[in-house]
């Protein structure tokens, strides 16, 4: 398993180095202080996303796509009350809360998908989405992906990590971010709707990996609050789901996430208030 690098010396040195000799310090000491532990904590980020784009595509949608997941005809009839409603994405007003509902509807695709249903207005949706966060050639390249293809995932992780060379470049590493987060949470929300049929076939190393997830995610979330305030907070809704953290097996994941189900509910309401 990758470690996830510790950044706490370097914040420790930059915040002293911030507070040392006199009280009052001079705006150039601030703001040399403050661009020492942005540089450091950007690294900390790269390093992160590194494993988080090893990471992308969770056994569950894996197995939608390829069919090992199904719905007999009388599970078809009732349709899902718990996915974000198409009609939010017109009240949608900033660049970060299209971000983060485009990510949700790309998850909730994956429903729409099992459930047998057409999937045109989610994608006219989501590419409009894509298009105002300046993301359309990557999420139609998500979208269309192969996923029987042996090299799927080779070919997917190449197109996530130069994605975010192309975000970390524009300057919106943040937005690249928010969809990590958003995908991760929307994931284990959908996977607590029926644990025991969307988890049935996960094996011990999945659940391993779930849990592995889950602190590099937490990790990302804390990096991420300190680059960029108004994503603050976001790991507190991640350490709420310790439990998961501590899972060995599939059965131990199902449990887990039965038990947290009210805790990934409220995290992820709170993406989009």
């Amino acid at each position: 398993m990758k470690k996830i690098l510790c950044f706490s010396t370097l914040l420790a040195t930059v915040l002293f180095a911030s507070s040392c000799g006199n009280k009052k310090q001079t705006p150039e000491v601030d703001l040399a202080a403050q661009a020492a532990l942005t540089e450091a904590l950007t690294h900390e980020l790269d390093s992160i996303i590194n494993i988080v784009n090893d990471m992308y595509y969770m056994p569950f949608f894996t197995q939608i796509r390829t069919g090992q997941i199904s719905l007999t005809p009388q599970e078809k009839k009732v349709l899902p009350e718990y996915l974000l409603p198409l009609s939010k994405a017109k009240t949608l007003q900033t660049l970060e809360e299209k971000n983060i509902a485009m990510v949700i509807y790309i998850a909730d695709r994956g429903i729409m998908k099992l459930y047998a249903q057409s999937l045109e207005e989610y994608d006219a949706v989501i590419m409009q989405l894509a298009a105002e966060t300046n993301a359309q050639n990557f999420i139609k390249n998500g979208l269309e992906a192969d996923l029987t293809n042996p090299k799927a995932s080779e070919m997917l992780a190449a197109r996530i990590k130069n994605q975010y060379r192309i975000e970390s470049e524009n300057g919106t590493s943040n937005l690249y971010v928010a969809r990590v987060l958003t995908l991760f949470t929307e994931n284990m929300y959908l996977l607590a709707q029926n644990p025991d049929k969307f988890l049935a076939g996960f094996s011990d190393e999945d659940a391993v990996n779930i849990a592995h997830r889950l602190a590099v995610v937490s990790e990302l979330a804390t990096k991420i609050g300190l680059i960029y305030p108004e994503m603050k907070g976001l790991d507190e809704g991640f350490k709420t789901l310790n439990p998961i953290s501590n899972v060995k097996t599939q059965k131990e994941l199902v449990d887990a996430i039965k038990a947290t189900t009210p805790q990934i509910t409220a995290l992820r309401n709170s993406l989009l208030k």
